[in-house]
């Protein structure tokens, strides 16, 4: 079932009913990779030329990039590849799975469909003052950030006051140049 892409999408509708497929949103590569180290079978976020190098480091997980609606799919497309059901009853979210040969996505509606899907910035905990009530928190990086945070304005300050304190006039900071080379290039540009 695994080729260098993950999951195809017939794999996806072969699973319908067998297991429930592991799929989060990404907001980093870092993120991304991590999540391909813990096996999480299908990652996605939304595109941005600067995430178009995601799929490249992801080989063997179902990537994709999240589209805005409207632009590049329409309503008849998007039906025939998923449908994610999003903070739904769970017992609707049961009966429609169960009525649909639809691959189902659940984001807070339950435990029944064909993929369980969560923001990684709440698996991780990135969010300070708000977890959605759908959302789990496996670990508190937001305190980690501060921690990260403070010792950034800490370096900042240090650099600050080097700067005022003339500390990159040392020769370790700095490149030398030979006497008679520089002579020779003041002649030139005179």
């Amino acid at each position: 079932m695994m080729n260098d892409f993950g999951l195809t999408v017939f794999d996806l509708k072969n699973l319908k009913g067998k297991r429930t497929v592991k799929f989060v949103q990404v907001d980093t590569l870092d993120q991304a990779i991590a999540a391909k180290e813990a096996g999480i079978e299908m990652i996605g976020t939304g595109y941005s030329e600067s995430k178009s190098h995601f799929p490249s480091s992801l080989k063997g997980v179902h990537f994709q990039f999240g589209l805005q609606w409207g632009e590049h799919a329409n309503a008849d497309e998007a039906l025939r590849f998923a449908i994610e059901l999003e903070v739904i009853p769970d017992r609707l979210a049961k009966e429609i799975t169960n009525r649909t040969s639809l691959f189902t996505i659940s984001l807070g509606s339950g435990a029944d469909c064909d993929a369980q899907y969560l923001f990684s910035a709440d698996i991780l905990g990135e969010n300070k003052d708000f977890i959605p009530r759908h959302a789990k928190k496996y670990r508190d990086l937001s305190s980690e950030y501060e921690r990260l945070h403070h010792e950034r304005v800490k370096a900042y300050k240090e650099y600050i006051k080097d700067v005022e304190n003339n500390v990159f006039a040392n020769k370790e900071y700095s490149v030398s140049l030979d006497k008679g080379v520089f002579e020779e290039f003041i002649k030139s540009v005179e």
